[in-house]
């Protein structure tokens, strides 16, 4: 095990809060030679405006105009990373469709960075960013750092995520028991409760009873609901 891999696996498990995260990232990324650094965690539910969490040391007034103009919706690093299953470094090509937005970026000397995505069995999904003021990143270095930069998005992701999903996203934490998740998975494929009784050999009762529980534990408001939320969380 390498200095910098002991110093990701050691730092982390230890962050109680939100600042101490961003302070361990920080110093992580300044390692790799980022001038700045963010985290993005989005929650998996609810489907249709789902929560999201983000660290950053970005300066302020860039931070807070993100914030207010809700560039979220158009950054296009963000829709990039939604659709990719591994780490990219920025090109003119990837804010080709948002100039104003680059421009502004930076002139806040965001100039060059890249994005590394990790997404995890729960349906949690983050997006590590790693930005200078600086040079361009070359082939050669992005060869040198891409196993670190894996090593830091996995530590931070479950280091932030263990902080913010309790109140963000608290069903994550939801335990189905294996009769929940059975008769779930049978209303999943469209089964009415007298169905999933006589396939499980129970009484619609207890069919009953126990989708309310799992209804209960992630908070839906309907079997369809408790199905869907359990699915997406990985729980089936």
């Amino acid at each position: 095990m390498t200095l910098w891999e002991e110093g990701v696996l050691q730092s982390f498990p230890f962050a109680e809060s939100e600042p101490q995260v961003l302070e361990t990232m920080t110093s992580l990324a300044h390692q790799l030679g980022f001038d700045y650094c963010a985290y993005g965690l989005r929650m998996p539910i609810p489907l249709s405006n789902p929560p999201v969490a983000l660290l950053c040391n970005y300066p302020v007034a860039w931070a807070e105009q993100y914030t207010a103009r809700n560039y979220l919706a158009i950054d296009p690093t963000v829709r990039q990373a939604m659709k990719s299953t591994s780490a990219f470094v920025w090109s003119e090509e990837t804010f080709s469709s948002e100039r104003v937005f680059w421009e502004e970026a930076r002139s806040f000397g965001l100039r060059e960075g890249l994005a590394s995505v990790c997404r995890d069995t729960g349906g949690v999904s983050g997006m590590l960013s790693l930005v200078r003021s600086g040079e361009a990143i070359t082939e050669i270095e992005w060869q040198a750092i891409s196993a670190r930069v894996l090593q830091l998005t996995e530590a931070v992701h479950w280091a932030f995520r263990g902080l913010v999903t309790p109140h963000l996203c608290p069903e994550l934490n939801a335990k189905l028991s294996p009769r929940e998740a059975d008769i779930l998975r049978w209303t999943g494929d469209g089964k009415t409760a007298q169905q999933v009784a006589d396939v499980l050999r129970i009484s619609e009762r207890t069919v009953n009873f126990h989708l309310r529980n799992a209804m209960a534990k992630l908070n839906a408001a309907n079997k369809t609901e408790a199905t869907l939320r359990a699915a997406v969380l990985g729980l089936l």
